[in-house]
């Protein structure tokens, strides 16, 4: 899904390019065109990130006849550090492929400290560190909001880019804790003492029982020792 969307953002980037008509014996005006391209297509893929491009040039032995209509290019690779890409001309007809290694790099999360599994994750537990994004196989994060309050699935040593498949949402309530319970009376508010009768993530919909008269009810996850009646 991923792929298939950079590659209708593609060819959205592509009208806008400014494209010009080369000659038949200059491969390099091609090869600067190819990187103006992939310069302009992964700086609007990837805002706020640093590009660098090593385009692999095209062979001597390659004679191309003149273009007479802009040449349209197209990667067959995103996201990685190898890209492949199409320079076809429709007038008179013909295409040829070149390869790039490209270095993405922008500021991503990372632990400054070690995280213990289960542990919730704080503020002052992450800081941003410019890394090559290529080399990131999973999701990573960027705004500390995003993982801020999520539990780690594991330890974590200090240093570690943070990924999707390290987090998971935090329990908040744990069987046995004591528990304020609110119920909503109109304008009013009523609050209780109570007892967990299960774990509870936030927003989560527990057992708990109200330690005045004993009635079980079913409550949401509100915070930390807080939940809510329906």
């Amino acid at each position: 899904m991923i792929k298939r969307n950079l590659t209708r953002l593609l060819l959205l980037t592509t009208t806008f390019l400014p494209l010009s008509v080369v000659e038949a014996s200059d491969n390099k005006a091609l090869e600067n065109e190819a990187r103006t391209f992939l310069q302009l297509h992964l700086q609007h893929t990837y805002p706020d990130s640093r590009i660098n491009i090593s385009l692999n040039p095209i062979s001597t032995r390659v004679k191309l006849v003149t273009c007479k209509q802009p040449v349209q290019f197209k990667p067959s690779r995103t996201g990685s550090s190898r890209v492949s890409l199409r320079a076809n001309c429709t007038q008179p007809r013909w295409q040829i492929y070149m390869t790039a290694k490209v270095q993405i790099t922008k500021p991503v999360l990372v632990t400054n400290r070690a995280i213990l599994k289960n542990q919730i994750i704080q503020a002052q537990d992450l800081s941003l560190r410019e890394t090559d994004i290529t080399t990131l196989r999973n999701q990573f994060f960027t705004h500390m909001d995003a993982v801020v309050g999520k539990a780690a699935k594991y330890n974590l040593g200090s240093g570690r880019v943070i990924k999707s498949s390290m987090l998971a949402d935090a329990i908040l309530i744990r069987k046995d804790d004591a528990v304020i319970i609110e119920a909503g009376r109109g304008a009013l508010t009523i609050r209780t003492a109570g007892t967990a009768l299960s774990n509870g993530k936030e927003g989560q919909q527990i057992a708990v029982r109200n330690d005045k008269s004993g009635r079980v009810v079913k409550a949401f996850v509100i915070a930390p020792g807080l939940v809510r009646t329906p």
